[in-house]
């Protein structure tokens, strides 16, 4: 997918919204990273989530799974846990600052003068957000927000949600100012077809904007 490996794109989140197929397409987009031997990190929701349960899971799980492509950075994570375990019951801002942001800034920032196009980015895959209360939303949206500007040329974000509703001011915020794309289908397609759609609506999009 060219916008998810363009380091350049200005785009650091793109939003997949439909009635149906949504995880079975998140899937195979993790499976095509996976297959080519890049950085991902997945995080699916169920219909009926325990929320307390994902704030308190979700960041060490997305740190855990980026750390698999930084062995380096995995050790050093699970001393930190090893050391303090209270790490993971402490809020979903002091865990992404702790076990992400911290941790990852050596390996997921770009030095200056280094050609931008030497890395592809790391993808972040997160299914089922629109299912978790206000607050847990919330939280885990901002999360995100705040590792796509913490290391915008080494990471995207994709996100799919059943409702095209807006799910959170600050991701509608992102939308505005072009941080965030979004991508929109209908329940009457194949999940072929509506993966066909969203890939070339991306490569269109990458393309219209002199990247592909």
């Amino acid at each position: 997918m060219d916008w998810a490996r363009d380091p350049q794109a200005k785009e650091h989140i793109l939003r997949v919204h439909g009635s149906s197929c949504t995880s079975s397409i998140a899937q195979a987009v993790a499976g095509f990273q996976e297959q080519d031997h890049l950085s991902v990190a997945t995080y699916f929701v169920g219909k009926h989530p325990n929320n307390e349960d994902i704030r308190t899971r979700f960041i060490s799980t997305i740190a855990y799974q980026l750390g698999l492509s930084f062995p380096t950075v995995r050790e050093d994570i699970e001393n930190l846990v090893a050391h303090d375990p209270t790490i993971l019951s402490r809020s979903v801002s002091s865990q992404l600052d702790t076990l992400i942001l911290q941790p990852f800034a050596p390996f997921l920032s770009v030095p200056d003068g280094v050609v931008i196009g030497q890395y592809n980015p790391a993808l972040i895959i997160v299914d089922g957000c629109d299912y978790l209360d206000m607050y847990t939303r919330t939280h885990i949206i901002n999360a995100l927000l705040g590792i796509a500007k913490q290391f915008p040329l080494r990471v995207r974000i994709l996100l799919f949600t059943k409702s095209s509703a807006r799910i959170t001011t600050s991701l509608s915020l992102g939308v505005e100012d072009g941080s965030v794309m979004e991508i929109g289908f209908d329940d009457e397609r194949s999940v072929g077809d509506i993966f066909t759609k969203i890939w070339n609506r991306i490569k269109r999009f990458t393309s219209t904007n002199g990247r592909a």
